[in-house]
């Protein structure tokens, strides 16, 4: 559900109509568009000068729109404002709406980083095993002794300006442990197969035999992290604005 709202959040909450005809010009989608004919007219001269229009279920957008009065701190259901409005005007819901994209977003990104490094760690370690696997191992558990949320704020204060990049690589380096030690051990169960022992003693390279006979079984457990991870990357990253 978040995601489809993620989606068409322009379809939710938006200043400009979903459809509309306006001086005889049909303008479909004019709010992801944002033709410049329709964004330089304030909301009520649009309303005044469209045909007809189609509008999204909340006729305002994540900013003050151009020429609209702000209206600090109304109260929910107020002008129009179902959640109300914040301290400089802003529709509360639009802006919750627009922030479920930015946030899943971020979090997709985040945990596409911290999977790519944990299935490449944790596929070597199983893989190659002995003295590979120990290192890997042991560096899995020492980041592993930490809980996320401390190393994410510790990596933000030891930056002299944190940003949004700085927060993504942060919490990217500190989820990818947990991905490798699910890899590792499908890994070292899926080299006991037969197929894989036959793939083997045919010849196949360790890597051939990892991407073609290993990898496609790690899949189904991969996706269940990941879709896990997206709401933990969530709030990590909530807690740590809000600390």
């Amino acid at each position: 559900m978040l995601l489809l709202l993620s989606i068409f959040a322009d379809l939710v909450a938006s200043d400009l109509p979903i459809m509309c005809k306006v001086h005889g010009t049909i303008f479909v989608l004019p709010n992801v568009t944002r033709p410049a004919e329709l964004d330089a007219m304030d909301r009520r001269t649009l309303a005044a000068e469209a045909d007809w229009a189609v509008r999204p279920l909340v006729a305002r957008g994540p900013a003050v729109a151009p020429g609209e009065e702000r209206v600090p701190l109304l109260g929910p259901g107020q002008a129009g404002h179902p959640l109300g409005t914040d301290r400089e005007g802003r529709d509360v819901f639009a802006r919750t709406v627009h922030g479920t994209r930015s946030y899943l977003v971020f979090a997709l990104a985040a945990v596409g980083a911290s999977l790519a490094l944990g299935v490449l760690l944790g596929a070597v370690a199983g893989l190659f095993g002995g003295a590979v696997d120990a290192l890997v191992s042991r560096i899995i558990e020492s980041v592993s002794a930490f809980p996320p949320l401390v190393l994410v704020l510790g990596a933000l204060a030891a930056v002299p300006r944190p940003t949004l990049l700085t927060l993504f690589f942060a919490i990217a380096l500190t989820r990818w442990p947990e991905v490798a030690r699910l890899v590792r051990g499908e890994v070292m169960l899926a080299t006991t197969r037969d197929y894989v022992l036959a793939a083997r003693a045919l010849g196949a390279s360790p890597l051939r035999v990892l991407r073609r006979h290993i990898m496609p079984n790690v899949l189904g457990p991969l996706v269940v992290v990941a879709a896990v991870g997206v709401s933990s990357v969530v709030l990590t990253d909530r807690k740590s604005g809000s600390a």
